[in-house]
């Protein structure tokens, strides 16, 4: 799940890595992508974010990584992500490489989907 606000640049950038090339085949083959707004005063889908265990105050982007329904093993509480330009495209493909599943997963037919 990917937690953000259309009027973050940070978010964009994050948004954007997350579908380069390289990135968007990591996802489509282990993960499906879960975009959540949560609005620019961060007063949208908090109950989202807060079942995910993503802490609002302390900023977005946030990603979560969801194996199963109500396992959450990965969520970022720290903004991991807070300046991804400087971070750069790499280190959301070693996020994604690190929490991915340990088997092979069908491709989902729909890998994108948006929470407003």
């Amino acid at each position: 799940m990917n937690f953000g606000t259309n009027s973050c640049q940070n978010c964009t950038v994050l948004n954007r890595y997350l579908r380069d090339s390289a990135n968007f085949r990591l996802i489509k083959n282990n993960y499906v992508l879960v975009d959540v707004n949560v609005g620019a005063n961060f007063d949208q889908n908090a109950d989202i974010a807060r079942d995910y265990g993503i802490t609002l105050k302390k900023g977005v982007p946030a990603l979560a990584v969801i194996e199963r329904p109500g396992h959450v093993v990965s969520a970022q509480s720290h903004v991991e992500f807070s300046d991804p330009q400087k971070q750069g495209p790499s280190a959301v493909s070693a996020f994604l490489e690190k929490w991915k599943p340990s088997f092979q997963t069908q491709p989902s037919p729909s890998p994108n989907k948006k929470i407003d």
